[in-house]
Formats: structure tokens, sequence, C-alpha cells
């Protein structure tokens, strides 16, 4: 109640202690101890032969552990809504602002990824003249592909050393794209129009991937709002005792998501559930909240190479086959289960061997079974069916593609007001953009011919090599 009047800035307490004081309270303890002693002697027959001294040990240290995860629980609930609250509280002029100036720029980084970019600048054109086939490319189409390589350094370095947030970067890579141009025309011999490239740079910003990842969050989003997630958390960590089975059971619906759906929406799925089995946590249990993290990240790009539709690349291979040997789905996934199997269980020893986790005991959590209404069956209707069309081809090619269906959720959940403008508004704007940066970068890459240009100098180089070397030195 302290904390409720604290977050809402109300006064209850007093009044709800004066209700309370006056209502029923237990009047027969023996009945409660009766019960007690009965919990305790059926225990110990089931798990300790019969001795009822080491049950009620164990009961009391499992009890202690359960107050713990709720009170822990709770309390990181309720830290989280007044932080939320906090940060739409309107303040005066001048309250609350650093008095530094920039807080989120940092002047080295920025002024060493400037200096890295003009070097690479200015340096490109002696660096493609070396290129044994430049001279088969248009000089409009080499310009570009200069400039296309001087923004690909410019980028990597702002976002490895974070000089300004990630999703800066990101919003400007569409304007430095255009500025840079680094967009030609189709046949590549003359640059393209401003107008046109910045229509490009940006399209490219709300692709279907955008999509995908704005649906995969929605999802995400309705099974945080109706503790599905939570559901599933407490009934994985009642069947899987041990940080080592949390581990590997995670790990495994990872690689068996991504086979189906994208590798992209697999993790941030994933991670709906994994939420609300480490917030109640203590920092003694970091390891395995790192092991968690890193497991289903490396489970999900395990798992997007376990079928020809688990990631684009997969698909790109394939019309690469056409006209050779081409490779059907089953012998895919012939292939790459047995892989992805004996990669899992190796990734899964690494994290156990390098972060320890074992030393962390997990609190015994009962499953609770609670009653699914309406919202809840539409929630997970609308997940299956959104699972199942990505999974089934003809579906995709009507579509036009993934992203296209992952609007589902969006228009169920949103549009039947199962979420608010206030969820949508609190999806990781950040994220999304992040990754929209990512691929209007790698729009103005494709579309200066950068890649074809470089592949075809390594290809001709390799030209009459063995197998085992172009493998080497690829």
């Amino acid at each position: 109640m302290k904390k409720h009047d604290k977050v809402t800035n109300l006064h209850c307490k007093d009044d709800k202690m004066r209700e309370l004081s006056g209502k029923y309270s237990f009047t027969h303890p023996g009945k409660l101890e009766a019960m007690k002693k009965s919990v305790e002697e059926e225990f110990a027959r089931c798990f300790w032969s019969g001795d009822v001294d080491h049950a009620k040990e164990e009961l009391r240290e499992s009890l202690r552990e359960l107050v713990i995860w709720e009170r822990n629980t709770i309390w990181r609930d309720m830290l989280q809504s007044e932080r939320r609250v906090n940060a739409v509280v309107a303040k005066k002029a001048g309250q609350g602002i650093k008095r530094y100036w920039m807080p989120s720029l940092k002047p080295v980084p920025v002024f060493v990824s400037v200096i890295m970019f003009l070097i690479v600048l200015l340096a490109s054109p002696a660096l493609f003249d070396l290129l044994p086939n430049i001279s088969h490319y248009h000089p409009a189409n080499v310009y570009a592909a200069q400039r296309s390589l001087s923004l690909v350094v410019l980028v990597s370095f702002l976002w490895a050393t974070e000089a300004v947030p990630l999703y800066v970067t990101a919003l400007a890579v569409p304007a430095l794209s255009v500025i840079l141009n680094v967009y030609v025309t189709e046949n590549g011999k003359r640059l393209m129009l401003s107008g046109d490239a910045a229509k490009l740079a940006v399209s490219a910003m709300c692709s279907s991937t955008i999509l995908l990842i704005i649906g995969g969050y929605s999802i995400a989003s309705a099974l945080s709002k109706y503790a599905l997630d939570k559901t599933v958390a407490m009934y994985v960590l009642a069947k899987a005792g041990q940080p080592s089975q949390v581990l590997l059971l995670l790990m495994l619906l990872a690689v068996f998501l991504s086979m189906w759906i994208s590798n992209v929406a697999t993790p941030v799925l994933l991670n709906s559930i994994m939420l609300p089995i480490v917030q109640g946590f203590s920092a003694h249990s970091l390891p395995f909240v790192k092991c968690l993290l890193l497991g289903i990240a490396l489970a999900s790009n395990i798992g997007g190479m376990g079928t020809p539709i688990a990631s684009p690349q997969n698909a790109i291979a394939l019309s690469a086959l056409e006209g050779m040997q081409q490779v059907s789905f089953l012998q895919w996934t012939a292939i790459s289960v047995p892989l992805m199997l004996l990669m899992v269980i190796l990734g899964h020893g690494l994290l156990m061997f390098w972060f320890r986790p074992g030393k962390f005991a997990l609190p015994i959590i009962p499953s609770h079974v609670e009653a699914f209404t309406a919202p809840h069956y539409l929630i997970l209707g609308t997940v299956a069916v959104t699972i199942s069309l990505w999974c089934w081809k003809p579906a995709v090619a009507i579509a036009g593609s993934e992203g296209i269906i992952a609007c589902l959720p969006i228009l169920v959940f949103y549009g039947s007001g199962l979420l608010s403008k206030e969820d949508f508004n609190n999806l990781p704007w950040n994220v999304i953009m992040l990754v929209a940066g990512g691929v209007s970068l790698g729009s103005a890459v494709e579309a200066s011919k950068l890649l074809r240009i470089v592949g075809g100098a390594i290809s001709q180089s390799m030209s009459g090599a063995s197998l085992w070397m172009v493998g080497f030195r690829g």
C-alpha cells in the first residue's frame, strides 16, 4: 500500500487499514496447524521416506525462496511502473536537466569515426584502382561504390563505439546515403537523382523486415500484458528445476521456432518468456541471465539454417543452385537438423562451462493454472494462425512476404483493443529504428554495387584455385 500510494500520489493506506481492522480473522489456528502438519507428513512420505524433520526443513527453505521470488517480482514491477510514471511527469524549465553539454555525445569516438571516414573516402580511389576487374565498370558506378565503402566505415565505427545513440546513427543512414551519392541507376552508368535516391533510401526503412519485427514485438506485448508469458515461465521453472535444464529447454525451443519462422522474430517471442523468469532473480544470478540471453541468441542463429524458409540467406542459396544440383526441402532439413542438435549441445556445454550458472539455485515455483478468458484465447489463436501462415509457403506467396503476414497480429491486437495506444507507444522503437537503419544501409550498398565489384575482384583472383584454397581464403 505504501508503494501504491507513492507511485499514484494517492493516500489509500490509512483508509484501507481501518477497513481491514474490522474484518473477519482466523479464530481456529488449531485447524491451520493440523493442515500444516498433514502437508509435512505427506511430503515426508513422498520424498523423504517418512523423515519429517528433513521434509519440514526443505518446505521452509522452499517457502522462503518463494516469498523472495514473489517479493522481488512485485517490487521490480512496481519500480518499472514508478519509472514509467516519472518519465511522463512534466518538469519546470531548467529542472532535471544535466548541466554538461550534449550528454549523449562522445566527442572522441565521433572524431575517430569522422577521421576514418575521411581516410577511406580519400584513399578509396587508389584502392579501387588495384582491383583487377575495375575497368569493367562504369566510372559512375565505381564512384558510387567508393562512397558506399566510406559510408559503411563511418556507420560501422559510430555503431561500434556508440559515439551517438545507435538509433540516431541508424536514422542518419538514409540522409548520408543520399548526400554521398551512393545510389546509381540500374545499368550503373550514371548516378541516381537525389529525389529518386531519397525514395529508395526511405522506403528501405519500412521494408517487410521492419513489419516483421513490429509484429513480433506486438505479439510479445500481448503475451506480456495478459500474463501469458508469466504462465509459460512458471511452467518452465516448475518442470525444469536446474539452470542447465532451463537453458537447454529455451535453446531447443529457439531452434525449433527459428526453423519455421524468422530467426528475427524468434528471439522477440522467447524474450517475452524469459523476462518474467529473470526479473525476480537477485544479483547473484547474473551468470544465469547471461546464459539465457546468449543461449537464445545462439540457438536462434543455429535454427536459422534449419529449413529453406528459416532465413533469407537460405532462399538465396537455393536460387543460386537452380540449374545445378537442386536441394529439396527434405534433403536440406535432413542435413541441417543433426548438425543443429550437435551445435546446440556444444553451445549449451560451452555456456555452462564459461558462466557456471549451476551454482545458482532456482527457487521452487509452483505452476499455477489460471482461468483463461476470451482475450487469452484470441491472443493464442492469433499467434498460432500467424505462425502457421509464416510456415505455409502458399500463404507467404499470396501475401508477398512474412512482413505482410505480421500485420495480422498488429491489426487484431490493436484493432480489437487488446493492446492500447500506450502499448503501441511503448514498443522498443529505438531497436526498430536500429534495424531499419541497417536495412537502409544494406539497400545503399546493394544499389552502389559495392559487393558486386569487390566480389568480382575476389572471384577473379581465385580463378583456377582449388576448392580447399577457396574455402580457406574465404
